[in-house]
């Protein structure tokens, strides 16, 4: 297998949601999920945020070669999504997803990994106007995480490996630039990153 090795630094605050904590009056409404008390990034998460990505930015090069992994009515442009999985088909080449392990310590983040924010959102109840304050406990801008991503390649030549490869890399650039985020609440300005990708 091919392998994609990726940094992953939060530029603002980053939530994913996790299971919900048990409600105390005043306490957190909503948490970032965890492991061994460290915020941490999962596979499914990131997939499905470079697949969005992905689907903004065809490749018809790369959509030809799935041309015969499905419906032939299906439309080309759109099998270039192929390389995150064929639905019914478990042999094809696509990438494997890791989850993403936050290496940065929370002694080198002042205050710890975590910071506790309140939103508010304001509902409209029959004409009158309600507030709805919530607590967020959201990892912190500036933590730096790892994760590889896996290339199964199958039977495909050098060439159309090294395609895929580059085009996947270029996609995952695509959030350095802060329009594309990860996790929840990314209208609340949550979710922005900066990615590093090497080929391993």
């Amino acid at each position: 297998m091919l392998t994609l090795n990726i940094e992953i630094r939060t530029m603002s605050n980053l939530y994913i949601g996790g299971m919900p904590q048990g409600f105390e009056i005043g306490g957190i409404d909503m948490t970032t999920v965890t492991r061994n008390c460290k915020p941490y990034i999962p596979a499914s998460s990131f997939k499905g945020a470079l697949r969005e990505i992905c689907k903004d930015y065809k490749n018809n090069e790369i959509a030809a070669l799935y041309k015969d992994c499905s419906d032939p009515e299906e439309k080309i442009t759109e099998k270039h999504l192929f390389i995150f999985g064929v639905p019914g088909k478990n042999n094809t080449p696509k990438l494997i997803f890791n989850d993403f392990i936050c290496k940065t310590s929370k002694n080198d983040v002042d205050g710890g990994l975590f910071s506790i924010d309140m939103k508010n959102s304001i509902e409209d109840n029959g004409g009158q106007l309600l507030s709805n304050p919530r607590t967020y406990k959201v990892a912190k801008a500036g933590l730096l995480f790892e994760g590889v991503v896996l290339f199964r390649l199958g039977d495909m030549s050098l060439a159309n490996q090294k395609l895929i490869l580059n085009y996947v890399m270029e996609q995952c650039e695509k959030f350095n630039d802060g329009f594309y985020r990860l996790g929840n609440s990314k209208s609340r300005g949550y979710g922005y990153i900066n990615v590093t990708v090497k080929a391993g």
